[in-house]
C-alpha cells in the first residue's frame, strides 16, 4: 500500500476507519460527472455532498481554465459520530496504490454543526491530487506522494466568485497601506495547518493576492496547469519549482515590489471587472489610442524599439509592465487577451527581444479596433431594438426623461369659447 497522506482540521470533520469485513456494503450515490462515489449517511446528505465536490471542482477548473478531464475516481466515505468510538478525530485523505491503480478515498464523519469551508478544502485537496497524479499513475507502492501546496488550494477557496472574501481583503490591505507586508518568500514557507486562527486568515489574503499575481502572468492559467501537473516531479526546492513555470519570481526586488503593489490594490479591486469602455480607457491612459503615436503615461511604445535602453526608460517600461497587470486583473473579459498582449510587448523590450515589436503593436493596434467597431455596433442595435421592438425600457434614460419634463413649460391654453366651454367641463367631471 502507497503513503496515506493525513491532513486535519477542526471541529466538525473527523476521520472514519472502517475495517470490518463482515458489515453489508454500504448505500452509494454518484456524482454527476461520475468522478465522486459517495458512500454512507442518507441519500439527501450523500447527494448534498455530492453537489459540494462538483462545485468545488467547477471552481477549480474555472481558475485553471480547462474542462473536466478526470482519470482518478475519488472515493467519499460519510458517516455520522458514533459514540462507542469517540476517539476518532480529525479526517483522513487516504492515497494509495492497488493492483487496478491509484485509490483517492476521503474519509468524513458528519457532524451537526460542521464546516462547510472545511470539507471544501479537502475535497479541493482530493481533486488537486488527482490532477497531480493523473498522467503518473505508475507509481511505485511505498513512495512518498506530493500533496498540492497550502497556498494553492486556500487561494482557489478564496477565488471562488461564491465565497464573501471582503474580511480576507480588509486584514491583508490594513498590512499593505501600514507598510508590513510579510515577504512573499516567507509567506511560501508557511504552513497553514500550523498557523492560529488570525494566522489563518491572513494566509488565505495572501493566497488570494498571490495566485492572481500568477494568473495575470501571460498564459497565466496555462503555467499554473503545467505547474500541478509536475508536482509530482517536484524538486525539494518549491520556490524553484514554481520560478521554473513563472519567471517573474525570479526578479527579487523587482518582484516584492510587484508582490506590495498586488496587495495594496487588493481592496481596491475586489474582482469588480471593469466594463469593455472603462477597460478602453485604462488601455488609453497606459498606452494611448493604439493607432496614434501620442504620448500618455506609459508613452507610445513604438519609441522604446531600440538597441539601448536608458536606465530611465527601462523604469518607465517596468512601471508600466505593473499597471498593465493591475488592470489586467480587472479587465473585462473580452479585452482581456489584449491587456496581456501589450504586457509580452513590454516583456520583449525589456528582454531586448525588438524585431517582432512593431508587427506585434500593429495587430494589437487592429484588434484594438474590430473591438471598439464591434461594440459599437453592438450599443446602436440595442438601442434600436429598446426603441422600436423591446416591450419595456431600461430605465437608461428615465431620469433625463424625468428632468426635460419638469424644465418644460406647460402648454398655453387657448382662450376662444369653445375651449373655454371645454376646459369647464374637463373640471366639472
Amino acid at each position: 500500500m502507497g503513503r496515506h497522506l493525513a491532513v486535519f482540521f477542526g471541529i466538525g470533520v473527523f476521520c472514519i476507519v472502517r475495517t470490518n469485513a463482515a458489515t453489508p456494503p454500504l448505500e452509494r450515490s454518484v456524482s454527476t460527472s461520475r468522478q465522486f462515489i459517495v458512500y454512507g449517511t442518507t441519500t439527501p446528505l450523500r447527494g448534498a455532498v455530492a453537489d459540494l465536490a462538483e462545485e468545488t471542482k467547477a471552481a477549480a477548473l474555472n481558475v485553471l481554465q480547462q474542462r473536466d478531464a478526470w482519470k482518478i475516481p475519488i472515493l467519499l466515505n460519510l458517516q455520522f459520530p458514533q459514540a462507542n468510538v469517540p476517539e476518532l478525530a480529525g479526517n483522513s485523505l487516504r492515497f494509495s496504490q492497488t493492483g487496478s491503480g491509484l485509490k483517492i478515498q476521503l474519509d468524513l464523519t458528519i457532524t451537526r454543526d460542521f464546516d462547510v469551508l472545511a470539507i471544501r478544502r479537502e475535497l479541493l485537496r482530493a481533486v488537486l491530487l488527482e490532477m497531480i497524479y493523473r498522467d503518473n499513475q505508475d507509481v511505485p507502492a511505498g513512495s512518498f506522494y506530493v500533496e498540492p501546496p497550502d497556498w494553492l488550494i486556500e487561494g482557489m477557496l478564496a477565488a471562488d466568485p461564491l465565497q464573501n472574501v471582503s474580511g480576507l481583503i480588509g486584514a491583508v490591505s490594513a498590512l499593505a497601506n501600514d507598510d508590513r507586508v510579510l515577504p512573499l518568500e516567507q509567506f511560501l514557507q508557511q504552513k497553514f495547518g500550523l498557523l492560529d486562527s488570525a494566522g489563518q486568515r491572513l494566509y488565505r489574503g495572501y493566497s488570494l493576492t498571490f495566485l492572481s499575481l500568477l494568473m495575470n502572468e501571460p498564459n497565466g492559467a496555462y503555467r499554473l496547469t503545467n505547474y500541478v501537473k509536475t508536482l509530482s516531479k517536484a524538486s525539494s526546492d518549491p520556490i524553484a519549482d514554481l520560478q521554473s513555470q513563472f519567471p517573474v519570481l525570479s526578479r527579487g526586488t523587482e518582484l516584492q515590489a510587484l508582490w506590495k503593489t498586488t496587495l495594496s490594490s487588493l481592496a481596491f479591486r475586489h474582482y469588480q471587472l471593469f466594463t469593455i469602455a472603462q477597460t478602453e480607457t485604462q488601455l488609453n491612459q497606459l498606452i494611448g489610442h493604439g493607432n496614434d503615436k501620442r504620448e500618455t503615461s506609459g508613452g507610445d511604445l513604438n519609441r522604446f524599439v531600440r538597441k539601448k535602453l536608458s536606465a530611465e526608460e527601462i523604469t518607465q517600461l517596468r512601471a508600466l509592465k505593473e499597471k498593465l497587470m493591475l488592470v489586467g486583473m480587472q479587465a473585462n473579459p473580452i479585452l482581456r487577451p489584449l491587456v496581456g498582449g501589450y504586457e509580452q510587448v513590454v516583456d520583449r523590450l525589456l528582454a531586448h527581444k525588438i524585431k517582432d515589436v512593431p508587427a506585434r503593436l500593429t495587430a494589437l493596434a487592429g484588434k484594438r479596433e474590430q473591438l471598439r467597431t464591434r461594440t459599437s455596433d453592438i450599443d446602436d442595435y440595442m438601442n434600436w431594438f429598446e426603441a422600436t421592438k423591446s416591450g419595456a425600457t431600461s430605465g437608461a434614460f428615465t431620469g433625463y426623461l424625468r428632468a426635460a419634463a419638469s424644465s418644460s413649460e406647460p402648454p398655453a391654453r387657448r382662450r376662444d369659447p369653445l375651449s373655454v366651454y371645454l376646459d369647464a367641463l374637463e373640471a366639472q367631471f
